[in-house]
C-alpha cells in the first residue's frame, strides 16, 4: 500500500512538472537558436550574450544532458574565436571534457572538445599542453565522423604541426603538416581538400625562410580558391621579406581590396594587413597612401582593443612622422 502510495506521488509529480521541463527545453533550443543566428550574422556581442543564456537554461538539465556539455563547447567556441576570453573558454572546456570522460578515456565524442581546448592553449604560447592534448586526440579521433563528414585524423595532424611550428620545431612541424597534406589526399576528395594542408605548409616555410618552397604550396592554394585576400597576403609578405617591394605593394593592395570585399567580415586579416601595407607604402616613397593605411589599422586596433598592436602602429606613426606628413 505506502509502494503503491510513493508510486502515484511520483507519477502525479511527474505530470505536473512535465509541462514546465517541457516549456525549459523549447526556450533552451530558442535561445541557442538565436544565439547561432547572432554569430552567423557577425553580432558577436549578441551572440556571446545569448550563449551565456542558453548555458544558465542548460544547467537545469544537469551535466548527464548532452545539451550542457555542447553549449558549454558553443560558449567557448565563441568566446576563443571572436573574444579572445581564452582563460574563461579553457575553464569551460575543462569542464566539458570533465564530464565526458565519465564516458570512458577512449569516448570519440570527447575530440571536437579537445580540437577546441587545444586551440585555446595554442592562443596562449601554451604549446606543450596543446601538443600533448593533440597528441592524445590523434589517439582517439575517428578519420572521418560527425554531422560535417569532417576528417578528424587530417584535422589533429594540422593543429599538431601548428602547434610545433608556433615552438620553433620545424622539423617535426613539417613532419605532421605534410601527414595532414598526405591523409587529405589519400581521401582522394577532390582538389579543394588540399587548400588548407597546402597553406599550412606554405605558412611553415616562410617562417622557416624558405620562400621558393612557400611559393609552391601557396600556387597550389590559388589554383584551387582562385583569387583570395589571405594568400595575396602571404604572397605580399613573402616578396617583402626578399625586398621585392614593388611586388609586395602590388600584392598587399590586391589583399586589402578583397578583404574590404568580404561580407563575412575579415577584421582578422585586415589587422594583420595593414600595418605591413603601410611600411610597404612607406618603403616607395607613398606617404599618403602609407598615413591612411597606418590611420585605418589604428583605428581596427583601437576597436578591437589589441593595446601591443596600437602601440606598435602609434610607434610607426610617430617615428615617421615627418615622412608621411
Amino acid at each position: 500500500m505506502h509502494l503503491l502510495w510513493v508510486t502515484g506521488l511520483l507519477g502525479a509529480w511527474f505530470v505536473l512538472c512535465l509541462p514546465s521541463v517541457l516549456a525549459a527545453q523549447e526556450h533552451w533550443s530558442e535561445t541557442a537558436m538565436a544565439a547561432k543566428a547572432a554569430r552567423e550574422a557577425c553580432h558577436y556581442d549578441e551572440a556571446t550574450a545569448l550563449y551565456f543564456q542558453a548555458l544558465k537554461e542548460a544547467e537545469s538539465f544537469g551535466e548527464d544532458d548532452p545539451r550542457l556539455t555542447a553549449t558549454l563547447r558553443d560558449l567557448a567556441d565563441c568566446l576563443t574565436q571572436h573574444d579572445k576570453n581564452y582563460v574563461l573558454a579553457e575553464q569551460l572546456l575543462k569542464r566539458e571534457q570533465r564530464i565526458l570522460r565519465r564516458l570512458g578515456p577512449d569516448f570519440r565524442g570527447l575530440v571536437a572538445g579537445m580540437d577546441l581546448l587545444g586551440r585555446v592553449y595554442y592562443n596562449q604560447g601554451k604549446y606543450k599542453d596543446a601538443e600533448q592534448l593533440y597528441q592524445d586526440a590523434l589517439k582517439i579521433c575517428p578519420e572521418v565522423g560527425g554531422p560535417t563528414n569532417r576528417n578528424w585524423r587530417q584535422e589533429m595532424l594540422a593543429h599538431l604541426g601548428q602547434c610545433y611550428q608556433g615552438d620553433c620545431k620545424y622539423d617535426l612541424a613539417e613532419h605532421y603538416l605534410k601527414g595532414a597534406l598526405a591523409a587529405a589526399q589519400a581521401k582522394n576528395a577532390g582538389a579543394k581538400s588540399l587548400y588548407w594542408p597546402c597553406r599550412n605548409l606554405a605558412r611553415l616555410y616562410y617562417d622557416m625562410h624558405r620562400y621558393d618552397d612557400s611559393l609552391f604550396y601557396l600556387n597550389h592554394c590559388l589554383a584551387v580558391s582562385g583569387p583570395n585576400s589571405y594568400n595575396f597576403l602571404q604572397l605580399g609578405e613573402i616578396y617583402a621579406a626578399q625586398e621585392k617591394d614593388k611586388e609586395a605593394l602590388k600584392y598587399f593592395r590586391q589583399a586589402a581590396v578583397l578583404a574590404r570585399q568580404d561580407t563575412n567580415g575579415a577584421d582578422d586579416l585586415l589587422q594583420a594587413l595593414y600595418p605591413s601595407l603601410a611600411k610597404q607604402e612607406l618603403a616607395l616613397g607613398n606617404h599618403a597612401e602609407a598615413a591612411a593605411a597606418a590611420s585605418e589599422a589604428l583605428t581596427m586596433a583601437k576597436r578591437r582593443k589589441e593595446t601591443a598592436l596600437v602601440k606598435e602602429i602609434s610607434d610607426f606613426l610617430a617615428t615617421n612622422n615627418r615622412q608621411i606628413h
